[in-house]
């Protein structure tokens, strides 16, 4: 709503100055605002067009692009639905940008670069809704719309925890790619496994990060053993059972990490007690497996510990 004041405002101010030719302001202009303050967005857009073509001058004008950066915002909003795929968001960046690249005095940069932030977080509430084993693409492609344009409108906002938020949803999308494939397609564990190295570049101590490369590279040995051919050939199967034991040494520095961060999280312990029974390791197997049950232990004696009633009693 302000927005458009400042629109009126301005235009108001210009009227003396209108001019069907190469004048500061053209009657083209004038009635484009008109109709945008009518909120008929597609007759503005059509007036700015005539405008740009008719009065050459305005193009080197902030405001003219100020203006019809809002009015394609407004189809992108009212008619076009907010819709992933319309093209009136992308003319609106393109336009506003256009705009900023010309307001040297920085008349319009508030409301300009709002606009932008708005359009970034669009792009963002797309990735999100197209984050499935079908659409990840499209939500990769958003996501990086999201960074690149939050990025340009404000430079100094760290977008770290979206960064791994968005990383950590995707890479879920990989490891059921991964889980679901028979082939077991390994470039699907490698993007999976990327993305969750990169989050903890940015947080070393994430312990979903830290648990989820630990079950990745278990379940790749695990693979590695339970996927060999009856008929395979001895070199080819101590082949596969080094790959296995080197995948269930990598994971265990993740899933011992993770347990420092949820010392009393079953899942945690279970994987790394399953990483020394494959390593054939039985001492600190039974080190954790007693944890394990001591852990359980307590969780039922918190289940039948008497509770307070709380019901109102009879008089």
């Amino acid at each position: 709503m302000i927005a458009k004041i400042k629109i009126i405002l301005i235009f108001i101010f210009f009227i003396p100055m209108i001019s069907s030719g190469q004048g500061k302001y053209c009657i083209y202009q004038f009635k484009a605002l008109k109709a945008y303050d009518d909120k008929d967005y597609l007759v503005a857009k059509a007036y700015m067009d005539s405008a740009l073509v008719t009065c050459f001058d305005i193009k080197e004008n902030a405001y003219t692009w100020h203006v019809l950066g809002f009015i394609y915002y407004d189809i992108y909003k009212n008619i076009d639905q907010k819709s992933s795929t319309s093209l009136a968001r992308e003319k609106t960046i393109e336009v506003i940008r256009k705009s900023i690249e010309l307001d040297t005095i920085s008349e319009f940069e508030r409301t300009n670069k709002k606009v932008l932030i708005n359009l970034a977080i669009s792009y963002w509430n797309n990735s999100v809704t197209h984050l499935d084993t079908i659409n990840y693409e499209k939500a990769i492609s958003f996501y990086n719309s999201y960074t690149e344009l939050y990025s340009f409108a404000n430079p100094e906002y760290r977008l770290e925890q979206s960064e791994i938020i968005f990383s950590q949803a995707l890479a879920k999308i990989y490891e059921k790619k991964f889980e679901n494939t028979l082939s077991k397609n390994e470039d699907y564990f490698n993007s999976a496994v990327k993305l969750h190295k990169k989050v903890l570049s940015l947080d070393s101590l994430n312990y979903e990060s830290n648990m989820a490369l630990g079950k990745l590279y278990y379940n790749l040995g695990v693979v590695y053993i339970f996927t060999l051919e009856d008929d395979i050939d001895m070199f080819k199967f101590i082949e596969a059972q080094d790959k296995a034991v080197d995948n269930f040494k990598i994971s265990l520095p993740y899933l011992k990490t993770a347990y420092q961060i949820q010392p009393n999280d079953k899942e945690t312990i279970t994987g790394i007690a399953g990483v020394y029974h494959q390593l054939h390791e039985k001492e600190k197997f039974m080190t954790y497996m007693n944890l394990l049950e001591d852990i359980k232990s307590k969780d039922k004696e918190k289940d039948t510990e008497p509770k307070i009633n709380k019901e109102p009693r009879d008089k």
